[in-house]
């Protein structure tokens, strides 16, 4: 270790003093011999450097429990067929952290201590109290686990881990911050684009706190709460009429629906599981889901479907993306270059490039499709592909349909190279999606921009290049006014 880091940490921790001032009058200073600076960025990770083997210690002491720390709290989990059994693991916990902590020259504030009790039998808290009952000897003092919720982390547990009640605290400190937030709009008449940052920052970061615990698609349930908090927002934002349809408010305010944010968040969450170091409790969560938990549901669900969470880690140095994109600014030579490149590629039969139109959309309750048009002369090909309902965003509608005619051209790569073709021309009229084609860095829709560059490398084996074009629109264009016609 760094001599000068010592030298600091030492010069930090020593010679502290401290003083008192009450109503302009200034104390005496007094020399600060224990403790750390509180306020301070570096004391928390000073301190958890200094408390790193308590885990240890007591885990190879105590069989049967498990340790997790956050800075200056710790937990311990003891599980026991019964109540009598998990009271002692906690007292043994307790008695060898205490010990610990007198070999460190460390003193527990014992009176701080809680304990809950959780259970998978669905029993009503009448039959649960005589349970609560039991006493935790932790020091020379007695404690009882607590007979309702418990904050940790800013989470509330009640006893069954249905989450209700951190759920109801969440919606009550949500809807208060927007009453405050939709006065101080009215008052100073803020742009309607500021409000809504301000509405996703402190109004549904508060509602949606630790929702990938307690969601569940399949019930619904806390759903309704949340979206009623989102019209209001919406209301409040575009001074729209109580009678607005729904659909329509979350399209001009910018905000997301409900189903949608809950969902996002929880795969989000899912897929930072997979993203997990090998050999972690994260990555064993993942790769091991417990039935019995929400987030391991849709983790297992991901496996059922053969669908991987998208897993963010940075590509190869030696990968580079074999998909070539062509984006004007112009909007009218952008619509020339299109019109022109149809013109010569309708009219011949064996042309040296196969051309593709592609589109994802999304309806006002929430159904995500996409589709792949091969245009041929008269002839049409088209690939439909439904998503789901609230699953994914027109985002990766539009990067799934670019992905559905690059895997049906490898399908038909012999074939291409016996008519000699050269290129294969994919229109697309969304510039974000095909940017996100470009590069294979962490982000969202790394995924499917991975499949569409090996699907480019499999038909660059056969000699054929992809070029992926902008369009500002699909209509207008000769030969697909019939398509979708017919």
């Amino acid at each position: 270790m760094d001599g000068d880091l010592i030298c600091w940490t030492a010069s930090f921790l020593s010679d502290r003093t401290v003083e008192m001032v009450i109503e302009g009058k200034v104390m005496e200073r007094h020399l600060v011999e224990a403790g750390i600076s509180q306020g301070s960025p570096v004391s928390p990770i000073v301190f958890a450097i200094y408390t790193s083997g308590l885990i240890q210690w007591v885990e190879e002491r105590v069989a049967g429990i498990e340790g997790l720390s956050f800075v200056d709290n710790v937990r311990w989990v003891a599980i026991g067929s019964d109540v009598n059994q998990v009271v002692r693991k906690l007292e043994a916990c307790a008695r060898q952290s205490i010990d610990w902590a007198e070999r460190s020259e460390l003193e527990f504030d014992t009176t701080k201590t809680e304990a809950a009790l959780f259970t998978r039998r669905r029993c009503h808290l009448k039959h649960l109290r005589p349970k609560l009952t039991a006493k935790i000897r932790v020091g020379n003092g007695f404690i009882k686990f607590n007979k309702q919720a418990t904050r940790w982390l800013g989470v509330w547990m009640d006893a069954h881990l249905t989450f209700k009640e951190h759920h109801n605290r969440c919606m009550k400190k949500a809807r208060a911050a927007e009453a405050r937030l939709r006065s101080l709009t009215g008052m100073y008449r803020v742009v309607p684009a500021c409000v809504i940052a301000v509405q996703v920052a402190c109004v549904q970061a508060v509602a949606l706190y630790s929702s990938e615990l307690w969601w569940d698609p399949k019930t619904g349930s806390g759903q309704d709460d949340l979206q009623l908090l989102l019209n209001r927002q919406a209301r409040s934002t575009l001074g729209a009429l109580p009678t607005t349809p729904r659909g329509a408010l979350m399209r001009d305010s910018g905000l997301t629906p409900a189903a949608v944010a809950l969902d996002a968040r929880q795969q989000r969450f899912v897929a930072r599981l997979a993203s997990a170091c090998e050999g972690s409790k994260s990555k064993k969560l993942y790769d091991y889901p417990t039935p019995g938990a929400l987030v391991g549901r849709v983790a297992a669900s991901e496996h059922t479907r053969g669908r991987r969470t998208e897993t963010m880690c940075w590509p190869d140095s030696g990968v580079k993306p074999a998909v070539k994109t062509t984006i004007l600014e112009d909007d009218a030579a952008a619509m020339r270059a299109v019109e022109l490149w149809a013109r010569e590629m309708e009219g011949k039969a064996e042309s040296a490039t196969w051309t593709w139109w592609t589109d994802g959309s999304c309806t006002d309750d929430g159904k995500v499709g996409a589709a792949a048009v091969c245009l041929n002369g008269d002839r049409g090909t088209v690939f439909r592909s439904y998503l789901g309902t609230r699953r994914m965003e027109v985002f990766d509608a539009e990067l799934w349909a670019i992905a559905v005619a690059l895997r049906m051209s490898v399908t038909r790569a012999e074939a291409l190279q016996a008519h000699r073709v050269t290129t294969v021309g994919i229109f697309s009229d969304s510039q974000a999606a095909i940017r996100r084609t470009a590069h294979l860095d962490p982000g969202p829709g790394q995924q499917l921009a991975r499949a569409i560059n090996e699907h480019a490398r499999a038909l660059g084996t056969h000699g054929i290049e992809v070029v992926i074009h902008w369009v500002p629109g699909h209509l207008g264009i000769p030969g697909m006014r019939r398509l979708i016609a017919r």
